[in-house]
């Protein structure tokens, strides 16, 4: 356990893959910009920020997202207890 975050380094890892996982997956939906700034944001341990904001640019970018990434998405939300509008703000773009 860290001291400061009250995590476990394995919960860390965990998050980082699976959040730079849905990065790699939803990068071509977003600009270079943002997607480096989500990427800053995991480095810091900021998975919720990144993908609290990753998910207000994919509803902003309009784009199509595979119902699978889409799954990943909700598990991690629901996983880091972030609040429904993270999902639900994509949900009407899953094909």
């Amino acid at each position: 356990m860290t001291a400061t975050s009250g995590f476990s380094n394995d919960y860390h890892q965990e998050m980082q893959q699976r959040v730079r996982a849905i990065l790699i997956m939803t990068g071509a939906s977003i600009s270079a910009k943002q997607l480096g700034l989500f990427n800053d944001l995991v480095d810091a341990n900021e998975y919720g920020i990144a993908l609290d904001m990753l998910t207000e640019a994919l509803a902003s970018s309009g784009a199509k997202i595979d119902p699978a990434i889409f799954r990943d998405i909700q598990s991690l939300s629901e996983q880091m207890k972030l609040e429904p509008e993270v999902v639900d703000r994509i949900r009407p773009l899953v094909q």
